[in-house]
């Protein structure tokens, strides 16, 4: 099983604001969506990436509208999610499942265009964000109208799935297809409900730590930033631990990839052909 990485867009920020001690210099970070084929379980989506419902749709909220605006996202064409499908030679059709990370607009923009794909996630997170009201999920980086519908059926929640050790003894996550491949690893601190996504079968084990920092150096090299960023966590101190479990992931000897890190990596769609 090969797991990728396809680039939706890019978003620009300082490099002191999204690493302790950077520069005035603007990075050019990613918004990555994983993408993988199980052999029983078939075509599955890690989150979406951005794309039009955010971007530029004309039915929008006033909010999201607002929220492009400022995030300023700018789609990168090799990454539409259309084009990397039929780069699969698949079509919307075959995504038989999406493991959503959290509920922020740029990891779900486009779950509606995957009406009958199943969809794992943490459902108290979900819930919360329905209860709340549409400026209380601005303040949590949701919008009502990204959200799965509350009809739409095989809806999983992760957390009741089989709990198992993480390689090296790093602690708990929860076995998604059932047969140790693909385990959910939460990460609190981002936002509600926020998890990673580890593979600990491939020849060297990958944790897809999403969102737990922007760039792999405030983890690797213990430099979190201290900025505004900071302030848009749902829980500051949970964001250190999960930082300590990403390093101490890392320096075992595993992979981690995260969402927003502006480098290239091995697991980028097209750098596993080269």
């Amino acid at each position: 099983m090969k797991v990728y990485f396809a680039n939706s867009s890019y978003i620009s920020a300082p490099e002191w604001a999204v690493l302790r001690g950077g520069s005035r210099k603007k990075l050019k970070l990613h918004v990555r969506y994983g993408i993988f084929e199980h052999p029983v379980h078939g075509l599955t989506l890690i989150d979406t990436g951005y794309g039009p419902s955010v971007l530029s749709a004309p039915n929008r909220s006033f909010a999201l509208k607002a929220y492009s605006r400022l995030f300023k996202a700018h789609p990168d064409p090799l990454g539409e999610l259309s084009n990397v499908l039929q780069r699969f030679d698949c079509t919307t059709d075959d995504v038989k499942q999406i493991i959503i990370t959290h509920f922020h607009a740029d990891h779900v923009s486009e779950l509606k265009a995957f009406p009958n794909a199943r969809l794992y996630c943490n459902l108290d997170a979900l819930a919360s964000l329905r209860s709340r009201s549409s400026f209380g999920n601005l303040m949590q980086g949701g919008f009502k109208e990204l959200l799965p519908d509350p009809a739409r059926p095989s809806i999983v929640d992760i957390m009741q799935k089989t709990r198992v050790l993480l390689p090296w003894d790093l602690g708990d996550a929860y076995d998604l297809l059932g047969d140790g491949t693909v385990l959910a690893v939460p990460l609190p601190g981002h936002a509600l409900g926020h998890f990673g996504v580890c593979f600990p079968k491939l020849s060297t084990p990958l944790l897809y730590g999403c969102d737990a920092q922007w760039v792999r150096a405030a983890i690797l090299k213990d430099r979190a930033p201290r900025s505004p960023l900071r302030l848009v966590y749902h829980d500051a101190e949970a964001v250190n631990a999960s930082n300590l479990l990403c390093r101490r992931f890392a320096e075992a000897g595993g992979d981690l990839v995260l969402c927003h890190d502006h480098k290239p990596g091995k697991y980028d769609l097209g750098a596993q052909d080269e």
